[in-house]
């Protein structure tokens, strides 16, 4: 129980090497599955036999693939899905570096030559101090800092012990010997395959190694001088330095790892390019040393700085960056080697010292999610042109005016903001919401404030302003792109010739009006009775409308008078017709007069 660290008051005596190796054994082999998680691999064709034979009893079974399971089947069976995901998300394992180098040290100690431990007689640079948490007193033996002689000594003492067997009680009755060697092979291998690491400095729980007391091992603030090398990790995929410094550590070129994190490590400005570039040797040409410098983790994709005192971001080749996390740094503008980082598209640069934007568009070329939040911005102009930007984190700036967010709603992607926390947030904070979401509900965006949907009441006010200024709600809401013109009236013809006073409906040449296309449906045409039997009238020949042409119609009074014209011109017509002698019968009874 105190070996694991589950009970009691912390131990301060030494831990036995021994006593180490076995219980860092015993919890790796435990918990391998989640340390090292592997995608399922497909059947092999020797299990899919013992599944056809079995009829799929046993329920050890693999499952049978597409190919044999559709033809048994016909076609009807539903075939195993295989997960085509990536893997879950391994767990990290924690480590001090005393524990690594003294496993490093064994490793070189066996008599078994293994590849890929390292060197371990490199020390720190100069100037560094490698302080631990567990200091230790007066029994190490002293030395100064950065002799690694007695370290070099120490290697070949632990042959004798590493050869050794120890006593393991398994039981009331008998003991089993556990040979310590093949203890130390199986954390080698175990450790080839680890994908995920996190070192941080020892902890005042942290026992140290008996072996490493005698040896002389630690220093007298209780640290290790010496550079400890991460060959040994093949598999290498994340990598977490927990308030340790990386110059404190041997890491090889590494094209698969995906993410580093370093977090709470000073002078970052010193050791950055160093770590994530390969810097030429003493002895290199002159033309090595002109040349852009090659990139350690070629196939990067997450860096996180996070609290290294930055004051610039040099330019490095991380041309797979996808994530970066500068938070927590002493940046006072947006660094300009930015732009060299043509994949990047998540960027932290919240707890920082920047007043300025403007250099964004040439600087934040395709980022999508932005966290600007605890610096001092006062104004976002040049936000407004990263078109890119999905999601936008601003709070807790300097920002007088909520229109200053509101310079966002141009932006064509825009889906998330956070603003709050500024000095326009000092009273209600529906105003300010309803005022931003008039503001973004007029360029058509959809956007959701501070993780909060849009109130009852919020969207009332903002469909209210809207009208208010003229505009349509649901048409902003849906397409703000498709206009519709305003009604017009056709001037050719004189007002006193209208033939109603109400204005026309809208003549739109993309789509009509549904109320407009009703009335046509229900319209019938006119008929014209002409009293006059010499004048007629031709009606029009498309849709059979009777009709005259609009440029022809008259009003009431000009049709009263033809009608009375008209009338009269037949009155006198019969009345001559009176005194004309007839054709057949006239009334005198006789046809020839």
């Amino acid at each position: 129980m105190d070996l694991l660290g589950l009970g009691g008051r912390p131990d301060d005596s030494p831990i036995p090497g021994s006593s180490y190796i076995s219980t860092l054994h015993k919890y790796l082999r435990a918990n391998l599955p989640r340390l090292a998680p592997q995608r399922p691999s497909s059947p092999t064709f020797l299990q899919q036999t013992y599944t056809l034979f079995t009829l799929g009893l046993d329920p050890n079974s693999a499952p049978l693939s597409r190919n044999v399971k559709a033809p048994l089947t016909l076609g009807f069976g539903s075939p195993s899905q295989q997960s085509k995901g990536p893997p879950p998300k391994p767990l990290l394992l924690r480590l001090p570096p005393d524990r690594l180098l003294y496993l490093l040290l064994r490793w070189q100690s066996l008599s078994q030559a293994l590849p890929h431990v390292g060197r371990t007689d490199v020390p720190v640079p100069e100037g560094m101090t490698m302080a631990a948490a567990g200091a230790m007193d007066g029994d190490a033996t002293a030395r100064g800092d950065g002799d690694v002689t007695s370290v070099r000594s120490w290697v070949g003492s632990m042959r004798s012990v590493s050869m050794g067997s120890t006593d393991m009680g398994l039981g009331w009755f008998r003991k089993e010997q556990v040979n310590e060697d093949q203890i130390l092979l199986a954390l080698y291998s175990i450790f080839t395959v680890l994908p995920a690491l996190l070192i941080h400095p020892p902890r005042m729980s942290d026992r140290p190694i008996a072996e490493l007391i005698e040896a002389g091992g630690y220093t007298q603030l209780g640290g290790i001088d010496v550079r400890v090398p991460l060959d040994v990790l093949r598999n290498l995929q994340i990598l977490e330095l927990e308030g340790y410094d990386p110059r404190g550590l041997l890491i090889p070129m590494n094209p698969g790892l995906r993410s580093l994190t370093i977090r709470d490590v000073q002078d970052g400005d010193e050791w950055l390019e160093e770590l994530l570039t390969i810097t030429p040797t003493a002895d290199a040409s002159e033309s090595e040393h002109t040349t852009p410098l090659p990139p350690r983790f070629q196939n990067l994709k997450h860096l996180s700085l996070h609290s290294t005192t930055l004051l610039f971001f040099p330019t490095l080749p991380l041309h797979n960056l996808t994530h970066l996390d500068l938070s927590h740094n002493l940046l006072n503008a947006l660094p300009p080697s930015l732009s060299s980082l043509s994949a990047l598209t998540s960027l932290n640069l919240s707890n920082n010292l920047i007043t300025s934007l403007r250099a964004a568009p040439t600087t934040l070329g395709n980022i999508t999610t932005l966290n600007l939040s605890h610096n001092r911005i006062d104004c976002l102009v040049g936000l407004e042109r990263v078109l890119g930007l999905q999601r936008v984190d601003v709070r807790g700036n300097q920002l007088p005016e909520v229109s200053e967010v509101g310079r966002l709603a141009v932006l064509p992607h825009i889906s998330e903001i956070w603003c709050s926390g500024n000095p326009f947030d000092t009273g209600s904070a529906e105003d300010w919401r309803v005022e931003l979401g008039v503001a973004f509900k007029m360029e058509g965006r959809d956007v959701t404030i501070d993780d909060r949907p849009w109130g009852w009441g919020e969207q009332r006010r903002i469909d209210a302003d809207l009208v208010a200024k003229g505009h349509d709600a649901q048409r902003h809401s849906r397409n703000p792109t498709t206009t519709t013109p305003a009604p017009h009236v056709h001037r050719s013809t004189p007002t006193s010739l209208a033939p109603s006073p109400s204005p026309l409906p809208p003549r739109s040449s993309a789509t009509p009006s549904p109320a407009s296309g009703v009335a046509q449906k229900k319209r019938r045409p006119r008929r014209v009775i002409n009293l006059d039997d010499d004048v007629q009238t031709t009606p029009e020949p498309v849709g059979g409308s009777m009709r005259l042409p609009p440029k022809v119609a008259l009003n009431d009074s000009v049709d009263q008078s033809l009608k009375v014209l008209k009338r009269g011109g037949r009155r006198a017509r019969v009345s001559a017709s009176m005194f004309e002698p007839g054709t057949s019968g006239g009334p005198n009874g006789s046809g020839d007069g």
